[in-house]
């Protein structure tokens, strides 16, 4: 059976960490684009145009594939993705091509939303999950991850609204990678 599960949740939360668990176990995901500035930790990639979408797999590429803005807003133009958002003056967008078998997508909120509609008018079954972290535990991480406070202070205020749906499982952030996993992999 094909499934297509989106992990969603704010800043922080392990969605990464989880779909990289999943990754590990033969679930694939789409290519994720972005215009921002790779962190230290991630390599730059940028691939355009891309002419053969078969030829790559997700797992080959870090998170997200970087593209300057121009490229960007020509796959834009092109449709080639299936959801996008400008999030503080820089582009993000997963591809509109999916694979054939268990795709797992991390979004955050206003992306997961986007995405929903997209599936549900085409009626197409989909699974969410969200991340549910505390506050105290999403401020360690993101002091861990961003420079300034200044960021820290945006992803926190910009994802306060977003409480999650009776459409989405909630997963307890307490709970190890790998036990959520065979959760997402058993909820069948």
């Amino acid at each position: 059976m094909n499934r297509i599960v989106i992990i969603t949740g704010v800043s922080c939360s392990g969605k990464t960490s989880l779909q990289n668990e999943l990754l590990q176990r033969w679930w694939n995901r789409p290519l994720n684009f972005t215009t921002r500035k790779p962190r230290t930790e991630e390599a730059l990639i940028e691939l355009w145009p891309l002419f053969e979408w078969d030829d790559f797999t997700a797992p080959e590429f870090d998170e997200y594939v970087f593209l300057s803005r121009e490229n960007f807003l020509k796959k834009l133009k092109n449709g080639d993705f299936l959801e996008h958002t400008n999030y503080w003056w820089e582009f993000y967008g997963v591809s509109r091509f999916l694979w054939k078998w268990n795709t797992c997508i991390v979004l955050d909120p206003i992306g997961r939303s986007q995405v929903q509609e997209h599936f549900v008018r085409r009626w197409i079954e989909i699974e969410t999950y969200y991340m549910d972290i505390n506050k105290e535990l999403q401020l360690e991480r993101l002091e861990n991850r961003w420079d300034t406070e200044k960021q820290i202070i945006r992803r926190v205020r910009d994802f306060k609204w977003f409480s999650p749906t009776n459409k989405c499982v909630r997963l307890n952030w307490k709970e190890d990678s790998d036990i959520l996993a065979d959760f997402i992999d058993n909820n069948l």
